[in-house]
């Protein structure tokens, strides 16, 4: 069998893949002479869901604070669930803008920093989400509570949403 290497990391069908070399526990004693003269090609579908594994803070952009090293960025991941007591910044080395279906910021704190995260059908807001740049997007549902908060120093916040902002604070700007 061939091992593989795809164009791209990302959700997509029929994503380019350049064979590398064979696989198999025999792989090793034989290379590759010459390429396969179809162009091979594969499908890469997007991860249902994946939650915060890192420590008390870090960055969105490292892979080591997802479970699964999987980075939630461009379309990749469906929903993100970040658990109570952390504090995440999505920083500027996430690649590409964010778009999920769900985000669940259980009692932490998201700060957006760069870039653009875009939350198409539900957003819970059990902690805090502070915007001190980039772009926000949120559609559909937005849940608070009573610790929820939302903070805008700079970037921007489009809420399109069904919600009741007077369900958690917002302080800040636009």
């Amino acid at each position: 069998t061939y091992l593989g290497t795809f164009a791209s990391k990302n959700v997509g069908a029929g994503i380019a893949v350049t064979p590398s070399s064979l696989g198999g526990p025999e792989g090793g004693n034989y290379f590759i002479l010459a390429q396969p003269t179809t162009p091979l090609s594969a499908d890469i579908t997007q991860l249902a869901s994946v939650d915060w594994v890192g420590g008390a803070t870090g960055n969105w952009s490292d892979a080591s604070n997802w479970a699964g090293g999987a980075i939630p960025d461009y379309a990749n991941v469906a929903a993100v669930s970040i658990a109570s007591g952390v504090s995440v910044s999505y920083d500027s080395g996430v690649a590409g803008a964010t778009t999920l279906n769900s985000l669940s910021i259980g009692g932490s704190n998201l700060s957006i920093n760069a870039g653009s995260l875009m939350v198409l059908d539900s957003t819970t807001l059990d902690g805090g989400l502070s915007i001190t740049g980039g772009n926000v997007t949120l559609n559909g549902v937005v849940n608070g509570v009573a610790s929820g908060w939302l903070d805008i120093y700079s970037g921007s916040l489009s809420l399109n949403a069904t919600t009741d902002i007077t369900s958690f604070g917002l302080y800040g700007g636009t």
